[in-house]
Order: structure tokens, then sequence, then C-alpha cells
């Protein structure tokens, strides 16, 4: 153990967080997990985000931000979980489906802008066509569809 209790507890509050300040990125990822999975969702909120911005990484910058848009979501945070969502799809270059998928459920569930929620949807059956793995894709392309044409009977218009 590196700290007695005691010793952690003694110092300012500062100190300890200009210590986690220099901790590398992937280990705030993992650190933000742990915290996620303990439910202590502000400590999870703050590794994550730092590990986020620091990371030149482009697949941590990912996953830190999947688990930051789960975790504003579990928190029923939606616009700061909207936010998180719609900076993947900005930031990250490449097809992530969860980004998509979970904007979708909000536009549809939340916001009920059904028009917004079938344009991400139809992004999402687009980019999923286009992957190599179809096999694996099958399952979730007929989810989507079926989310598709659901979204399509509210908007009152066919297929």
């Amino acid at each position: 153990m590196l700290y007695s209790k005691k010793s952690i507890d003694s110092r300012p509050k500062s100190a300890i967080f200009k210590e986690l300040e220099e901790i590398e990125p992937e280990d705030l990822f993992s650190l933000g997990k742990s915290y996620y999975y303990a439910q202590q969702f502000d400590r999870a909120c703050w590794c994550l985000e730092k590990a986020s911005d620091k990371s030149k990484n482009e697949e941590l910058f990912l996953q830190s931000q999947l688990y930051l848009g789960r975790l504003f979501k579990r928190m029923a945070e939606w616009l700061k979980a909207e936010k998180v969502w719609l900076r993947v799809l900005q930031d990250y270059s490449r097809f992530s489906l969860e980004p998509y998928l979970e904007l979708a459920k909000f536009y549809e569930h939340r916001a009920r802008d059904y028009s917004r929620a079938l344009a991400l949807v139809e992004k999402a059956i687009d980019n999923l066509s286009a992957s190599i793995n179809k096999q694996v894709n099958y399952g979730l392309e007929q989810s989507l569809n079926y989310r598709k044409q659901r979204l399509l009977r509210k908007l009152g218009r066919r297929a």
C-alpha cells in the first residue's frame, strides 16, 4: 500500500487531484471503469473525462466516451449523455454503432424527435451494411430495421 488511509485523508484534496492529473490516460480509464462498476459515478466521470481529454489514442477516446455516455444514461442525465454521444459521432473517425443506437433511443423515447431518431437509425443501417462481418451484423441489422419501421409508423410514413 502506497499510502495509509490516514496520510491520504490528511492531504488537501487539491494535492490528491494533482497526483491524479499525472496518471496516464489508460490508467485513468481503468480507474474510471472501476469507479463506474462500484457506482461511484462522480469519481468515474472525472477519471473518464480526463482519460478522454488526455488520450492521443483514438480507441481509448472512444471507450472513455462510451463509458461516459453509459454513466450519464444510468444517472438519467440525458442531455449530458446526448452531448457525449454526439461528440463521438463528430470526433471519432470510424463507425461505432453504440452512439447511433443510443442517440436514436434518446430521440425516440425521451426527446420524441422521431425524424432525428430515424435519420440516425438509417445511418447506422447503412454503416452496418457496409461492414465486412455480415453474420455478426445480421441480428443487429434486423433490430435496427425493426426500430426503423416503428419510427416510420410513428411518423405516419411507409418504407
